[in-house]
């Protein structure tokens, strides 16, 4: 049997700016300075997703009123034809 070799190459660890340790006290400062705008951004969110459910509320509730007002106006028109048929025949009487 052949042994066969296994060369041992160089190791690919990334951009040296990622491989190098970052210094907590930089990352503390852009944490702060970006905290007011991920605070932001929650909020706005929150606002937003609270709108949401008042226009699904709103939705629902004129769903409502177009079906009610389509089956009235329905009902109408079927009584109106009703009465014009009841019209016509008593005139060919």
């Amino acid at each position: 049997m052949e042994k066969i070799g296994v060369s041992v190459g160089l190791m690919y660890l990334g951009p040296p700016s990622l491989s190098k340790a970052r210094p907590a006290k930089p990352m503390k400062n852009q944490l702060k300075k970006y905290s007011g705008a991920f605070s932001e951004t929650r909020a706005e969110n929150k606002r937003l997703k609270a709108e949401i459910e008042t226009l699904k509320t709103e939705k629902a509730e004129l769903a409502e009123q177009l079906k009610a007002a389509t089956t009235e106006s329905i009902q109408k028109r079927l009584k109106t034809g009703k009465l014009q048929e009841d019209y016509e025949k008593a005139r060919s009487m």
